[in-house]
């Protein structure tokens, strides 16, 4: 390992890259002084107790788990390996004694971003590997209002992957079994993609040009309203057609 400090970033983020790609269950002790040198953010995670009852194994051991739980696409595996890099940090007990991690996704984030950062990760990897960790406790299920917002605001890859890290996330926890929300989660979305596609603000059947006539500057009021739209457009609150829109948007406008 002292190898390393000699190698460039570039280069130490190519060999990490590949063993994580390569890595399969039960093999994260195997790296970890080459893992914990390169990243010694991860350190506090070895050995450290979550003192929950919907966690069987310290931090480092759950993080192993997820690891080897997703495929071995190099977004999901740092996604995976740095989700809960944040958790040692924002540990709290309450007064029964239990473990609790608020803001966890955060601050493991923010880690994610420096470390891959220090690497000089690719950019877009960086990017995605950051929206997923500060994404990854989010409130996902097989509701098509939600799944379709959330399908409108993160993309279909993202969500994709981002169901994948919350999948392997609960079952690395170690006490759970057969849980089969995931799987109606997915094919709800693949339903919600074959009938609607990916509904943005671009799909709306009013523009920007068409709020300029209405009397909006163009502006953050502009984008908001645009913003607004969309959302009553995939809640089903109104149906993307010209007349509903504008006089929607002409009482946003009056507000």
């Amino acid at each position: 390992t002292p190898l390393l400090e000699n190698l460039a970033k570039e280069r130490v983020f190519s060999e990490i890259n590949q063993i994580l790609c390569l890595m399969e269950q039960d093999e994260l002790q195997t790296y970890q002084s080459i893992l914990l040198q390169v990243i010694p953010e991860l350190t506090p995670c070895v050995g450290f107790l979550q003192h929950n009852p919907h966690h069987k194994y310290d931090v480092f051991t759950h993080t192993g788990f997820v690891l080897t739980a997703v495929e071995n696409d190099p977004v999901l595996r740092w996604a995976a390996l740095l989700h809960d890099a944040g958790k040692p940090q924002t540990f709290t007990q309450d007064e029964k004694g239990i473990g609790h991690f608020y803001g966890h996704a955060k601050e493991s984030a923010g880690i994610a971003n420096e470390v891959l950062r220090r690497l000089k990760a690719p950019n877009d990897l960086r990017e995605q590997v950051v929206f997923l960790i500060e994404h990854h406790v989010d409130s996902l299920s097989a509701d098509k209002d939600l799944l379709r917002k959330k399908l409108s605001k993160y993309g279909a890859d993202n969500l994709r992957k981002l169901i994948a890290l919350q999948r392997a996330d609960q079952t690395g926890k170690g006490t759970v079994t057969n849980d089969r929300s995931f799987e109606k989660t997915l094919q709800v979305l693949e339903q919600l993609e074959k009938a609607e596609g990916r509904l943005q603000i671009r799909d709306l059947a009013i523009d920007g040009h068409d709020l300029k006539a209405l009397g909006f500057e163009p502006g953050p009021a502009l984008g908001d309203c645009q913003k607004q739209l969309l959302e009553l457009v995939l809640s089903g609150e109104l149906p993307n057609e010209t007349e509903p829109l504008t006089q929607k948007a002409i009482e946003i406008r009056n507000q």
